[in-house]
């Protein structure tokens, strides 16, 4: 078990060594995830914002766990954007992707390859567009349903 952990520790810091563009603007926390219904507990932890070069819109990429008794074959996120008040201007839902070679492009990752109890696995959100009263933070993330087997 102790094996799997520092491997996967050190996979997420490859990850992520990857993941940061000297153009990007980059910003990085935590979000919590509510239990889910059906007693399948999804934990979040990393969240990276990563801009794309134009400027326009970004990806989320961050680890999730399993933390339940079922494997998870796909999920979808609201994430919520805040403006400098902290008043939040737009909400959007966006289904979890698999991410390769650095690249949020992975559709039907976890259909193909679930996420099983007590595993963790890296995924990304993409969003064409951000609003621009945003306030640059990390966007609140919620689980909205998750698919398991």
């Amino acid at each position: 078990m102790l094996v799997l952990v520092v491997a996967a520790i050190l996979v997420g810091a490859t990850f992520f060594r990857r993941q940061q563009a000297p153009a990007a603007a980059i910003a990085a926390a935590s979000v919590p995830v509510p239990v889910l219904p059906g007693n399948n507990d999804l934990q979040v932890a990393g969240v990276q914002i990563n801009r794309d070069l134009a400027g326009t819109g970004l990806s989320l990429t961050a680890n999730i766990t399993n933390t339940g008794s079922h494997s998870v074959t796909g999920a979808t996120v609201t994430v919520s954007f805040r403006d400098k008040q902290g008043q939040v201007v737009e909400v959007v839902d966006r289904p979890i992707q698999g991410i390769s070679g650095g690249n949020c492009e992975l559709t039907n990752e976890f259909a193909r390859h679930p996420i099983k109890p007590n595993a963790l696995r890296f995924f990304c959100v993409t969003l064409d567009q951000v609003p621009a009263a945003w306030n640059r933070q990390v966007p609140e993330i919620q689980m909205l349903n998750a698919t398991g087997q």
